[in-house]
């Protein structure tokens, strides 16, 4: 049986234990849901799970993907800001192009992204010689 993963996170295995036993010592599911401020269908689910699994269906389950498939590899956040680094006043479109013509095909919003997560997506400008960051008015 599937049932809504994210309500069963929202309480913790006490409260739904507590519900369960009421339930089963002869309490109303419509009045434990006015009690703990939960749905009827949420209890029921919570029942129909404890039934089936035991107090194991219970426990709160993680909404974290397991796998990341798309996710940026370290390898190329370490190129991004190796080159960033080298480089200080290339734009991420600029650093996406010259790291797709080195053959690491990646594209600006990564980029961004990838200099955003480590804080180093400050604009630079050159003046008088000297690098400067530019203000934002």
């Amino acid at each position: 049986m599937l049932y809504n993963v994210l309500l069963m996170a929202k309480y913790n295995k006490k409260i739904k234990i507590n519900i369960i036993k009421a339930y089963r010592v002869g309490s109303r599911v419509s009045d434990l849901a006015v009690l703990y401020g939960v749905s009827r269908p949420q209890i029921y689910r919570w029942i129909n799970a404890y039934l089936e699994h035991g107090k194991k269906s219970l426990t709160v389950k993680s909404t974290k993907p397991r796998k990341s498939p798309t996710r940026t590899s370290t390898q190329l956040e370490r190129k991004i800001l190796k080159c960033k680094e080298n480089n200080l006043t290339w734009s991420p479109n600029k650093i996406a192009i010259e790291l797709t013509n080195a053959g690491s095909s990646v594209s600006r919003p990564t980029v961004v992204k990838v200099l955003e997560k480590h804080g180093k997506n400050e604009k630079y400008t050159m003046v008088n010689g000297n690098l400067r960051r530019k203000i934002n008015r």
